[in-house]
C-alpha cells in the first residue's frame, strides 16, 4: 500500500498534510478504472506548535475517511477484502514540555458505528475509540541523559477487533486498559538502553463482539509484560 502525500510547514508553527492510498474495496462495487482504484481512502492532518525558552507545545488533529483500513480493524477476517459502509475517524494529539517535564495525550475514535456486518460490539455495530496519556521526567544519571515515564491507555468497544479463521477467534484485539512505566538512558551519542513494564486488563466476560463470523468474549484477565530495548542509530 503506497500512499501519495503532500504537505506544508511554515515558520509560524503551522503544518499540515493530505494523503491518499488504495485501501479496501467497498462491498458490491467495481472500480471502473484500475488506476482510480488505487485512491479509495484519504486523510488530512493539521498541527500547530511553538516553543518559548524552556517550554514548548504542539496540537494536532487528523481525519481519516474510512477507518476500515486501520490495522486493528482491517485485520478482522470480516474486513479482509471489503467493507460495507465507510466510517470516518478523528484523532487529536497534544504534546508539551516544561523544563525537565514532558507530557502527551492522544485520542482516536470512529465518528459513527460500523455496519454490524463488519464489526460488532455487544450486539450492535461497534464504535471503537482509544486514548492514552503519558508523563515523563528527564534527568542526568552519571553524566548520561535519562527519562522516567508513566502512562495510562484505555480503549472502548475493541474486544471484537481481531482475527478469526474458520469460526475460531485467534486474537481478542486491544485490552480495556493498560498501565505502563518505562526508563530510558542514553549510553552514548548513538545508543539508548531502555526497560518498560506494562500491565493489561482485558474486557470482562460481559463484553462480546463478532469478528469474521466468530463470537469473541472478553476474558477479564490481567497480563504483565516487561521489555528490554537497546537502540542504536546511525548519524
Amino acid at each position: 500500500m503506497r500512499p501519495a502525500q503532500v504537505g506544508f510547514a511554515d515558520t509560524s508553527g503551522f503544518s499540515g498534510s493530505l494523503y491518499s492510498f488504495r485501501g479496501l474495496q467497498q462491498a458490491g462495487t467495481v472500480a471502473a478504472n484500475a488506476n482510480l482504484a488505487r485512491f479509495q481512502n484519504w486523510g488530512a492532518n493539521l498541527a500547530y506548535g511553538n516553543s518559548y525558552s524552556d517550554m514548548g507545545y504542539k496540537i494536532g488533529v487528523g481525519y481519516l475517511r474510512n477507518m476500515a483500513d486501520v490495522l486493528y480493524i482491517s485485520s478482522s477476517a470480516g474486513l479482509a477484502a471489503s467493507y460495507t459502509d465507510s466510517v470516518g475517524g478523528l484523532s487529536v494529539d497534544l504534546d508539551g514540555n516544561y523544563s525537565s517535564f514532558d507530557g502527551a495525550f492522544h485520542y482516536v475514535s470512529a465518528l459513527q458505528s460500523f455496519n454490524s456486518a463488519n464489526l460488532v460490539a455487544n450486539g450492535s455495530g461497534a464504535k471503537p475509540k482509544a486514548w492514552g496519556i503519558d508523563l515523563g521526567y528527564s534527568f542526568n544519571t552519571m553524566d548520561h541523559t535519562s527519562r522516567l515515564g508513566i502512562g495510562y491507555q484505555r480503549s472502548h468497544q475493541t474486544v471484537a477487533v481481531g482475527t478469526a479463521t474458520g469460526g475460531s477467534a485467534t486474537d481478542v484485539g486491544l485490552p480495556k486498559y493498560r498501565w505502563l512505566a518505562n526508563y530510558v538512558v542514553n549510553l552514548s551519542h548513538c545508543t539508548d538502553l531502555g526497560v518498560e513494564v506494562y500491565n493489561d486488563k482485558a474486557f470482562g466476560t460481559g463484553a462480546t463482539g463478532t469478528s469474521g463470523g466468530a463470537t469473541i468474549t472478553g476474558s477479564g484477565n490481567n497480563a504483565t509484560v516487561g521489555v528490554f530495548r537497546l537502540g542504536v542509530k546511525w548519524v
